[in-house]
């Protein structure tokens, strides 16, 4: 196992296999230069995990709860793909680093592959933390145990 530090905070392993992207690559599939994000491919299962975070202001993190972040979430979501005929798939809550969290499922396509994706929120005092995860959609079932791996690897510091 691969472990990595986010934001001096937020403690992730990952299994061999998986490479950190650097910034082009970060940049290729995000078309931005947001520094605050970190991610890993397995270019071989063809697997991407990736995990953005950002502040809010103390009155807003007070007052957004994790599920309508979500929900805003998906929505943005749903814009920026929707010329990749973006469906989604609904919304789950998962155990993250203790506690119950938001989740949904969505698919789309890129050029004539399927792909999948799950997107989870994890607030943690003023920062919030967005885990995203990609394969392709043949691949989904077989995969899958291994982003719940490194979810349950995950830990606040």
């Amino acid at each position: 196992m691969n472990n990595a530090l986010l934001h001096n905070e937020l403690s992730v392993s990952f299994p061999e296999g998986f490479h950190v992207m650097d910034r082009d690559e970060m940049k290729k599939l995000y078309l931005d230069d947001n520094p605050n994000r970190w991610g890993i491919w397995d270019t071989e299962r063809h697997i991407i995990i990736t995990v953005f975070w950002h502040q809010t202001n103390g009155i807003l993190a007070a007052l957004a709860d994790e599920k309508s972040v979500a929900q805003s979430t998906e929505s943005r979501l749903s814009r920026g793909l929707k010329k990749y005929h973006y469906k989604c798939l609904g919304f789950f809550s998962t155990p993250l680093c203790g506690q119950e969290v938001p989740g949904f499922r969505y698919e789309y396509t890129l050029g004539d592959v399927v792909q999948v994706g799950e997107t989870i929120l994890l607030k943690q005092g003023k920062t919030c933390y967005t885990i995203y995860y990609y394969e392709r959609k043949n691949r989904s079932y077989s995969d899958h145990e291994v982003f719940e791996e490194v979810l349950r690897s995950i830990a606040i510091r």
